[in-house]
């Protein structure tokens, strides 16, 4: 009973050990998770007794609460199955209770400005303002100052402060930072300047401000009469007061404030009312072909005199529809709208503010067509009370549609060279046709004809490169690359033998699967070429199939096919790899053949050897022919008998580079894949059978411009047995051909001897 008031002070302990560090446990994630409450606590204790009677369950929950596998005598209540544990036991338990660690957190990002007010004050030239900014810093593990970007360094600075103190700024990359080594809750204020200029407009004042969750917007502008809008802004209140004009506003996460000024039109003064305005005008009209439609572009071009105006009204063409007007810079054009009257269309079209002296503007109109044939007019916009209006037309075709003038009204044909140059520089084609007017009306009839589309090409395979290996069994291994432009196509469609199985398929080094057309050919999707510049730029497509075959026997031919594409190729080179042990003595099929695979050359018994040893060395080739001709270094006579020669000259070194390079890496390239293991279930299962050659004899083939044509080689072999046999044979009958012969060539012998003799006498 000694012990009682040791267990008493544990047992005190251990309760505020878990009151301070609730939750008790928090471990990793797989971790086991245990909470014990303190009902369930105390009945585990049975405070007063020697011996501690645990369930099963509670004994498992106390050892995993220690946070380590302890291993304890004990016994069990046969009656009840309860664990029962000495009291020195329990306690060394309680000694093994370990307090849980505390959870860390990290911030997101080490601050975020959570509100940004701007409040201007706008004068003729600059604009006042003056920003806060609510700033919240998070805590880091080290002491160190935080540079922390708020407005950028294209504005004037006259004051900031920190917590109203003096704030350390500096300037990076362009934008200015403060700089603090505090952390939590914030306020930046800062007093700056930015140009504005009430003179111009409708744009009046822009400045860039960095991005907030939360952003409010106040603005004075010394004008009364004047309509205030804000790019963007959710919520916008405007007054007038003391002359001037207010506007607050909400904005969202936005990295500029444009404020825009439409000013309500006032008569100058020293103008009349009652003095009209002075207009004239020019326009051209650019007349654009398209496959369904006449598209047309008129630039108005207003000189205003002796008074301004707010809008123009301009007659529209009939059957025209407007689809926009701009202004020159390209800027829309807003508020225009068009009336129906009895004399036609009028489209009335607004200024921001009043207008005098010179304003261009370009409305796009259009008329649609659907027949074949088409008769059309155009008698141009008319601007209302307009003194004098001249103006210009040219014609450009922009589809397979033909257009012919076949009736003109008040129009002078001109040369295309006498068009203004603002009308030539309007389209980006020659012009068809053009015309000149003086005054209205004046009418242009034209008759169109749509003429069938003839399909361009929209995919090209500018470079195929396939080898194909040949085995002892027949089995044949091909690999496919290509490189692809392609602007369009869906699918490349192969024909390769029937009995062929797919491995593995590569677009745009994107693992792909292949499928199978109605009519049996082999189906791969392809990507859209990305443009480069003003270039379309390739990609490449990579497969690898397996196809059966008849073993080879002691002599013979063999005939392999090239795979057809439905996708015309510029280029090919093919590489076809045959068993080592063979003699080889005829190529023949319609691709051409490289000079060490001529019939000649066989027969004298030249050959291109492959084993992995070589890899190195058709590496080294091919980096000397990817170097200039002048930075190329002297082939060795070793070195000459890696690369091809052909006749077709568009085969280029790099080409040869290239393909001994695609040699080099084959065997690797299907290590790789075989463990991969990336085949279809039931797909390929042969091929991770087969155990490539490491040797073997290469030799190259070409064509150019292949467009959906058979392409197929045909070789003939001997075994080196049958050769020999023949050698044999040959030396033989060349034996038997002297021996018939012997007293021929014996006569023969004896005159040219005797001549000889007869000479010398």
């Amino acid at each position: 009973m000694n012990n009682c008031p040791k267990i008493k002070f544990l047992c005190f302990v251990f309760i505020c050990l878990t009151l301070i560090t609730t939750p008790l446990l928090s471990t990793q994630k797989n971790e086991s998770h245990v909470k014990i409450s303190w009902e369930e606590f105390r009945k585990i204790l049975k405070l007063g007794t020697d011996e501690i009677s645990l369930t099963w369950e509670e004994f498992q929950q106390l050892i995993a609460q220690t946070g380590e596998d302890i291993r304890l005598p004990y016994t069990v209540n046969v009656k009840n199955g309860k664990v029962i544990l000495p009291r020195n036991q329990f306690i060394q338990i309680l000694d093994k209770m370990k307090p849980p660690r505390e959870r860390i957190l990290t911030p997101p990002v080490n601050y975020i400005i959570t509100k940004a007010e701007y409040q201007g004050d706008m004068g003729q030239k600059s604009t006042t303002i003056t920003a806060t900014f609510t700033l919240e810093i998070f805590e880091k593990n080290e002491q160190c100052y935080r540079q922390i970007p708020f407005l950028p360094q294209s504005v004037g600075l006259e004051e900031v402060l920190l917590d109203d103190k003096r704030a350390l700024v500096t300037v990076i990359n362009g934008w200015y930072h403060i700089n603090t080594s505090e952390s939590g809750h914030h306020k930046i204020r800062v007093k700056y300047y930015v140009s504005s200029n009430l003179d111009k407009g409708p744009q009046i004042l822009k400045f860039p401000i960095v991005r907030t969750a939360i952003t409010t917007f106040a603005l004075t502008v010394p004008l009364e009469k004047v309509d205030l809008s804000i790019s963007n802004a959710k919520e916008v209140i405007t007054s007038q007061k003391g002359g001037s004009t207010h506007i607050r506003a909400i904005l969202p996460a936005t990295d500029c404030v444009e404020v825009s000024a439409h000013r309500k039109y006032m008569t100058p003064k020293g103008i009349a009312k009652d003095i009209p305005a002075k207009i004239y005008a020019e326009t051209i009209n650019l007349l654009s072909i398209e496959e369904d439609a006449v598209r047309i572009t008129s630039r108005i071009k207003l000189n205003i005199l002796q008074n301004t105006i707010t809008n123009i009204n301009a007659k529209v063409p009939e059957n025209y529809t407007i689809l926009d007007i701009r202004k020159k810079n390209g800027s829309r054009m807003q508020e225009w709208h068009v009336n129906k009257t009895g004399k036609g269309s009028i489209v009335n079209i607004p200024f921001e503010t009043p207008v005098e002296g010179n304003i261009a503007f370009d409305i796009i109109t259009e008329r649609l067509f659907k027949s074949e044939k088409t008769d059309i007019h155009f008698n141009g916009f008319k601007i209302q009370d307009a003194i004098r209006e001249t103006g210009y037309l040219g014609a450009e075709k922009r589809s397979t549609a033909q257009a012919s003038p076949t009736s003109t009204e008040k129009l002078d044909r001109i040369d295309i060279k006498d068009l203004p140059y603002e009308l030539i520089n309007m389209s980006k084609r020659p012009l068809l046709f053009g015309f000149r007017y003086l005054r209205h009306p004046y009418n242009l009839g034209m008759t169109i004809i749509k003429h069938e589309e003839l399909p361009t090409i929209s995919s090209i395979i500018d470079m195929a490169s396939i080898i194909t290996i040949i085995l002892e069994d027949g089995k044949i291994l091909t690999k496919v690359n290509y490189t692809i432009r392609n602007t369009w196509k869906q699918f490349l469609k192969l024909d390769i033998p029937p009995d062929s199985e797919i491995w593995t398929v590569y677009v745009d080094s994107i693992r792909e699967n292949a499928s199978r057309s109605s009519d049996g050919k082999i189906m791969i999707p392809l990507a859209r070429s990305r443009f480069k510049g003003e270039l379309l730029k390739s990609f490449p497509v990579e497969l690898i199939y397996y196809s059966k075959g008849d073993s080879l026997g002691s002599f013979g031919s063999k005939k392999i096919q090239f795979p057809t594409a439905d996708i015309m190729i510029t280029k090919m080179l093919w590489s076809v790899y045959l068993p080592e042990e063979n003699h080889y003595l005829h190529f023949s099929g319609n691709v051409e053949k490289e000079e060490m695979a001529g019939t000649l050359n066989l027969m004298l018994g030249k050959s291109r050897n492959f084993s992995i040893d070589q890899v190195e060395s058709y590496n080294e080739v091919a980096s000397n022919l990817e170097r200039s001709p002048q930075k190329q270094q002297t082939m060795t006579r070793y070195g000459e008998s890696l690369q091809s020669h052909f006749s077709n000259k568009s085969i280029n070194q790099r080409d040869i580079a290239r393909q001994m390079r695609l040699e080099a890496n084959l065997n690797t390239d299907f290590q790789t894949e075989q463990k991969k293991r990336l085949g279809k279930p039931g797909s390929g299962s042969n091929i991770f059978k087969i155990e490539l050659p490491t040797s073997g004899q290469i030799y190259r083939f070409n064509k150019t411009v292949i467009e959906g044509e058979s392409i197929e080689l045909k070789f003939y072999y001997a075994s080196p047995g049958v050769m020999a046999l023949a050698k044999v044979i040959a030396a033989l009958i060349l034996i038997s051909i002297l021996f018939l012969i012997r007293k021929r060539i014996f006569a023969f012998s004896r005159k040219i001897f005797s001549k000889s003799k007869n000479k010398k006498e």
